[in-house]
């Protein structure tokens, strides 16, 4: 869980501070898995882990906070496949350029 809200916290601040990510769009869909990383290792797993192993299975928090959490809980499991399908979208459909103006460092050879 420390793991998770720290390496999604550095990734979020070096998405912030490199000003020519926000323009990609790939990149905000990173951002985007990122936060929803972010939301479930601050907000449902030290909910869940309470829920479970503190409290064996009995939820000791009040109403509202048992409906916030199964809200997050399908929502944020929900937005996950999304990410990724609108992610896989956005790659397939990118422009590349012709493979003859390619350059990759290695000299063109014609045959």
């Amino acid at each position: 869980m420390l793991a998770t809200v720290i390496l999604n916290s550095f990734f979020i601040a070096s998405f912030f501070v490199n000003s020519t990510q926000q323009t990609k769009v790939p990149h905000l869909a990173f951002l985007f898995l990122s936060i929803r990383d972010l939301l479930v290792g601050l907000l449902l797993i030290p909910i869940c882990i309470h829920w479970f192993i503190v409290s064996l299975g009995f939820f000791e928090g009040d109403e509202v906070l048992c409906r916030f959490t199964a809200f997050a809980d399908f929502f944020l499991a929900a937005s996950y496949p999304f990410i990724l399908i609108s992610l896989a979208i956005i790659l397939y459909t990118r422009k590349y350029p012709k493979l003859e103006e390619r350059s990759y460092g290695l000299p063109m050879v014609s045959l």
